[in-house]
């Protein structure tokens, strides 16, 4: 079995390293397919019909237990769902990590009116009219990616695409770039480590600063609407009623890191799959008519989320093996889209595939609110990758650091001048 990672937060039991991440998912798939976490009592799920079965039965696998794991939260040497005591205090706490749920940590039937909602920015005719500007911000990258002559991938392209077209989305300034990213990343840190009383801090000012910043753009927007989501989604109703502000901030909060981390990270990891089969680029630029399947591919291939959580509400029974209530199961949708029962071959990156059933981006009623915004921005920045950077190559090592997006720090890359 690969060697298990040590981190004390609720994901700290994987590898960080994507290779060896599915290695070790790879072998509990083969040998354990559900199997109990000694070193933190989770519940790891790997088989393809196993995860989906979780990810259909809400009734018995709540998705509450994002909630519970908002601040390092981790089951005990009994699997018992058990939280760590934070220092963190007043409203935006609560807000933000513990007492407001959004979409993917609710379950219906309150998911459904949350969804409804959020949802009527999110249609593919609406997230289609934004093609034309996420076009022009990522030919302005690559402008000055081309001048320089190289590129760092991530701060050249693959973090301030998707911040930007996340911010211009929500209609705030994306000037505030680089504070979205810092208070992104402080958010979803606590997942591979429990933070120490220094980071702790960092958190509790980060989740006041972002709390400030959109509380006064939600005030605004209630007063006077403009054309942006944020404006849609507080004058929305549903029968149940409206959005309260602690919900629309918690829904930005969930935009601000789903919106950017996974598109950051399936635009890099797509371009550093790409150059690690050079058969399947030279084939993707012969061809670019491939490049949905080659999103789709990649997704299934290179596992962009690792699981989302689900807490168990009664006894239940999962490929044969009895989990008690009140545990925490964590699917691996990584591990299911490299299940040999569902996918021949599953170790090979086939970018002509029929990946019909991937679940790169879940399953179901939680299936991904932003897929269609995130397949649109990664299919034009790897198109005008392969268009603008030719003979792209790496040039230096990329480091894999997070152990739940698998998102590299720094990817150095040269390509031939025109």
């Amino acid at each position: 079995m690969a060697e298990q990672a040590t981190g004390s937060g609720p994901f700290g039991f994987l590898p960080r390293n994507p290779d060896e991440l599915h290695a070790f998912l790879a072998d509990l798939s083969e040998n354990k397919p559900v199997h109990q976490i000694p070193t933190v009592g989770v519940w790891a799920i790997t088989r393809y019909d196993d995860v989906v079965h979780v990810l259909k039965h809400h009734e018995q696998f709540s998705s509450a237990a994002l909630r519970q794991m908002g601040m390092g939260m981790t089951g005990d040497q009994n699997g018992q769902a058990a939280n760590y005591e934070t220092t963190l205090t007043g409203d935006n706490a609560a807000i933000l990590f513990r007492s407001t749920p959004t979409v993917i940590s609710s379950d219906p039937p309150s998911h459904g009116h949350l969804r409804s909602i959020v949802n009527r920015g999110f249609t593919p005719s609406q997230i289609d009219k934004w093609a034309p500007r996420i076009q022009e911000i990522t030919d302005a990258l690559l402008d000055d990616i081309v001048s320089k002559g190289e590129t760092e991938l991530m701060s050249d392209l693959a973090v301030p695409l998707p911040v930007t077209v996340i911010a211009e989305l929500l209609g705030v300034s994306a000037e505030r770039g680089d504070d979205f990213k810092r208070w992104s990343d402080l958010f979803i840190s606590t997942l591979a480590q429990t933070p120490d009383a220094e980071t702790f801090k960092l958190i509790e000012n980060a989740m006041q600063e972002f709390a400030e910043y959109f509380n006064e753009v939600i005030k605004a927007r209630r007063k006077d609407p403009a054309d942006d989501l944020i404006s849609t989604i507080v004058h929305a109703s549903t029968p149940e009623g409206s959005l309260s502000d602690a919900e629309v901030l918690a829904f930005c909060r969930l935009l601000l890191i789903a919106g950017n981390e996974t598109t950051t990270n399936l635009i890099a990891r797509m371009v550093g799959t790409l150059l690690d089969h050079p058969d399947q680029l030279a084939k993707l630029r012969a061809d670019l008519t491939l490049l949905p399947n080659a999103v789709e591919e990649t997704l299934r291939y290179a596992g962009i989320v690792p699981t989302l959580p689900r807490l168990t509400t009664q006894d239940v029974e999962v490929g044969g093996v009895k989990i008690p209530a009140g545990q925490i199961v964590m699917p691996f949708f990584m591990a299911a889209n490299r299940d040999p029962r569902r996918f021949p071959d599953p170790d090979t990156y086939d970018i002509t595939r029929k990946t019909t059933g991937h679940l790169g981006f879940g399953f179901g009623a939680h299936f991904c609110l932003g897929a269609h915004l995130a397949r649109l921005e990664t299919r034009i920045a790897i198109e005008g990758i392969i268009q603008r950077l030719p003979n792209l190559h790496l040039t230096g090592q990329s480091q894999e650091t997070h152990v739940l997006t698998g998102q590299s720090v720094a990817v150095h890359l040269g390509f031939d001048s025109a």
